[in-house]
């Protein structure tokens, strides 16, 4: 079966565009429109400008978080050089201190040897003698601890508390003169040894926390540079890369939409052309035979019937594309009015029939039920479309049903013909699709299934399409009419089916007569 149409199918609103790899735009038709960038332009090689982009960025996060690194480092240095300065401080606070707690002891038991101090005051001094050695060796520990130091340090400093615990000792013992000669010579000595080389420990520590802190400092001046310098700029770069790719789109949606605008005025120059030849065709039809009729007169009365009646088919023919025409129009405004009541399909059928069957082929009407829901006007609209869609792109045999399916009428005009392409299915119930660019004999607007399709649905429908064994099917689905709700009349019934069953009887002794052509 061929689609109906003689010309290309249109598509009116929308345009394939697509981009090739050399970056042109491509319209559908072959239309070809080069970018309006430079060659050489980000948008010439967009990977290649994102790599470079990508690198750059990557680079300079590496460097800034090098930089942040190093920064955190010096000031972790600053911070540990600063807590080792402390430690020695603490470290010769707690020795001067001890050197002169030892020598207020040797002075109070100096003076409790004259009668002038009592043994308490003595002994509280030698106490806080002990406790400030005690502290003085933790001191160290500490010191040597946390600095890892294994020098003069650790020699001088137990040397220095073995000094003084002598010193104790003899004062405890009552030696309070050689108490006195050990602190002002050996113990002494030590003290100060160990004073000089805990200085000497802090002047490097000093040193070494002034260059580490001038460094942090340095590095945080650095930092805060790079950050304050790269972040707007950053930021710029950023948005003006993303700028630039707007633009970028925004010219290829342009290009784009001008392609279209230029493919929907060539669609609406070939569109009038080709409904200006459909229309043309049976007006042409129409014209020379009634210029026969005129110059022939009623001579002989059966041509002349003859020749009315093909006048009588083409102003059908070009009554149906114009009413085609005026329908789609209207749907797709949204202003088509619908008057729905409950419509005897038969009779629509016979309508339908009688108009068209004078020069087609003969129809087989199989209807079990009878009545559907809906306009009229437009179901015989819907029945005429599909009929005459069998008639023009069918085969020799049509027949045509109606049957009730799951609450709703199904309308369905089948045709032995050769079936429609499987590429154009999906498409076959919309405007303007065709077969190709060839002409047909028989003149169509394309629009006479998706007349169909949007009928049935705007009446609570749908349509479909089917090949099965042989037959091509195209079906409108129509809502059942609403069944009454009150008693049946047997003898109203019984007239019915009398009624149906001689207008059945009559259609098929018409259809058994040869018709002419």
């Amino acid at each position: 079966m061929r689609l109906p149409g003689p010309y290309p199918e249109l598509t009116l609103l929308t345009s394939r565009v697509s981009a090739d790899s050399k970056g042109r735009l491509r319209s559908g038709d072959g239309v070809t429109m080069q970018e309006t960038h430079k060659p050489g332009g980000a948008a010439a090689n967009p990977r290649r400008s994102g790599f470079k982009w990508s690198v750059a960025a990557g680079l300079t996060v590496l460097v800034l978080s090098a930089l942040f690194l190093s920064n955190a480092r010096a000031t972790s240095q600053v911070a540990g050089d600063g807590l080792g300065l402390t430690r020695t401080e603490a470290a010769l606070g707690a020795n001067d201190l001890a050197l002169k707690a030892l020598g207020q002891a040797v002075l109070l038991a100096e003076d409790n040897a004259l009668g002038v101090a009592d043994a308490n005051t003595m002994e509280l001094a030698v106490a806080e003698a002990v406790k400030t050695l005690e502290e003085l060796s933790a001191r160290i520990a500490e010191l040597v601890e946390a600095s890892e130091q294994d020098g003069e340090i650790t020699r001088l400093a137990p040397a220095a508390v073995a000094a003084a615990g002598e010193v104790i000792e003899l004062i405890r013992s009552g030696q309070i003169d050689a108490a006195g000669e050990t602190l002002s010579g050996p113990a002494v000595e030590s003290f100060e040894q160990l004073r000089d080389e805990l200085s000497a420990l802090r002047t490097t520590q000093e040193a070494t926390l002034t260059s580490t802190r001038a460094t942090a400092n340095r590095l945080g001046d650095i930092v805060t540079f790079l950050v304050a310098f790269f972040l707007p700029l950053g930021a710029i770069l950023a948005y003006r890369y993303a700028a630039r790719r707007q633009l970028r789109a925004a010219e290829i949606q342009l290009d784009a939409r001008l392609e279209a605008e230029r493919d929907v005025v060539r669609a609406k120059d070939e569109f009038i052309g080709y409904i200006s030849h459909e229309l043309r065709t049976p007006l042409t039809s129409i014209f020379g035979f009634s210029e026969v009729l005129l110059e022939s007169g009623l001579v002989d009365p059966r041509s002349a019937m003859d020749l009315i009646g093909l006048i009588n088919h083409e102003s059908a023919e070009l009554a149906r594309m114009v009413e085609d025409l005026l329908v789609s129009a209207r749907v797709e405004t949204n202003a088509l009015v619908y008057k729905n009541e409950v419509v005897d399909v038969r009779c629509e059928v016979d309508a339908v029939l009688a108009s068209m069957q004078h020069h087609g082929p003969a129809v087989d009407v199989l209807i079990t039920d009878n009545e559907c829901w809906g306009d009229p006007v437009r179901v015989r609209q819907i029945l005429r479309n599909l009929l005459s869609n069998a008639y023009s792109h069918g085969g020799p045999s049509i027949r045509m049903t109606a049957t009730q399916r799951d609450g709703m009428l199904e309308l369905s005009v089948a045709d032995d013909g050769a079936g429609v392409p499987t590429e154009m299915e999906p498409r076959l119930f919309t405007r303007y699709v065709h077969g190709g660019r060839e002409a047909l004999t028989l003149g169509s607007v394309g629009l006479g299934l998706s007349v169909v399709g949007s009928l049935a649905d705007d009446m609570g429908g749908s349509t479909h399409y089917e090949r099965t064994d042989g037959w091509t099917r195209f079906t409108a689905r129509l809502p059942l009419a609403p069944r009454a709700t009150g008693p049946s009349d047997p003898f109203q019934e019984e007239i019915a089916t009398q009624a149906a069953y001689l207008r059945d009887h009559i259609h098929t002794r018409d259809r058994s007569v040869p018709m002419k052509a």
